[in-house]
């Protein structure tokens, strides 16, 4: 395995032989910042802003981009659902909600029922009541919508949340039963919900809170 860093729009990887840090940025744009960065398999996924997607199969040494059916939008954020025949790939864009691909993104397909062409600041997984796993969407306006059945369909799950809350950062992590953990913040406030998304508490208590990244 390797370790890799980004460090504003540069991408860089971990020499163990040399105990050293390398750019791995060849076919990478330097006219835009890196937004966002995944893995799945031994492809590696980059968002350059506005520049899109990019597509690393070869542990960063050389990128393409990956950009059939995206619009001209601000990428976002990545988000991965495996399959046992494929994994779903899921992108977040700054004004045309979430893409779908398939095909470790070399095609891309809106995936926005129930959500829309609304503005989507990250993407997060955990599992579902059923076994399966869902995505989570937050938005910059319109607070945190669930989908349960690989971006078909999405619900809005901020019940709880403050107002049309603006989501910076979430995180999904272990919890009470089959339930995660989910967590999101945005404008000052942390929130929590333990029952997929159904309702949020706010516990920022008394973190020194200036916005949540």
């Amino acid at each position: 395995q390797k370790l890799f860093a980004a460090v504003s729009n540069y991408i860089y990887a971990f020499d163990d032989g040399k105990q050293s840090w390398r750019a791995v940025d060849s076919g990478l744009p330097d006219d835009a910042w890196l937004s966002c960065l995944e893995t799945c398999d031994s492809n590696m996924f980059a968002g350059f802003g506005w520049r899109g997607a990019f597509l690393s199969t070869n542990g960063g040494d050389s990128w393409s981009s990956v950009n059939n059916g995206l619009p001209n939008t601000y990428v976002t954020s990545f988000a991965i659902i495996p399959d046992s025949s494929e994994a779903y790939l899921f992108v977040g864009s700054w004004d045309h909600g979430v893409f779908l691909s398939t095909d470790d993104g070399l095609n891309w397909n809106p995936s926005n029922a129930g959500l829309s062409d609304t503005m989507v600041t990250c993407l997060a997984v955990g599992p579902n009541p059923e076994g399966g796993i869902d995505i989570y969407a937050g938005t910059g306006d319109r607070g945190v919508f669930r989908s349960s059945d690989k971006g078909a369909t999405w619900h809005k799950v901020s019940y709880g949340l403050q107002g049309d809350t603006c989501i910076s950062a979430r995180a999904a992590g272990p919890g009470g039963g089959n339930s995660p953990n989910l967590f999101v913040g945005g404008w000052g406030r942390l929130s929590r919900a333990t029952d997929w998304g159904a309702s949020w508490a706010d516990i920022t208590g008394s973190l020194p809170m200036q916005g949540s990244d």
